[in-house]
């Protein structure tokens, strides 16, 4: 099958990556290779899919890969940012960490982000809402 960048195709994707999800929930999959990542997210009616070596949503890769172990530690670090970012709102940089992990999430939506620099949004933020300057 060729590159299939509609909508539909990511909701075959997204469908497979529910359906193995759920069949190893606690731990996940771990690492894998791109022919075991197509194996497990490209299957559709019609074939199998070979550009599917990812889940194309942040959120559910993170529970495919790591379980639901690492996605409840994705969602405790978020809601420590927002959190921390709603003791400090009335200040700019508070407002400037939720509207930048606001907008990871949304283009998490869509996509699997493989870049390490793209999780420094998270300590970052917090190390900028634990700094003394944001408590003055």
């Amino acid at each position: 099958m060729g590159k299939d960048m509609t909508f539909t195709g990511r909701l075959n994707i997204w469908d497979n990556a529910l359906r193995v999800i759920t069949a190893n929930p606690i731990l996940g999959y771990g690492v894998l290779t791109n022919d075991a990542m197509v194996g497990y997210l490209g299957s559709s009616s019609s074939g199998v899919w070979v550009g599917a070596t990812h889940c194309h949503d942040q959120i559910l890769q993170v529970a495919f890969q790591g379980g639901l172990v690492a996605l409840a530690l994705l969602l405790v670090i978020i809601a420590l940012i927002i959190k921390k970012s709603l003791e400090y709102w009335p200040k700019k940089v508070a407002q400037i960490a939720v509207y930048a992990v606001s907008a990871y999430l949304i283009m998490c939506t869509t996509e699997v982000f493989t870049f390490p620099v793209m999780f420094l949004i998270f300590p970052l933020s917090y190390y900028v809402l634990s700094d003394q300057t944001v408590k003055e």
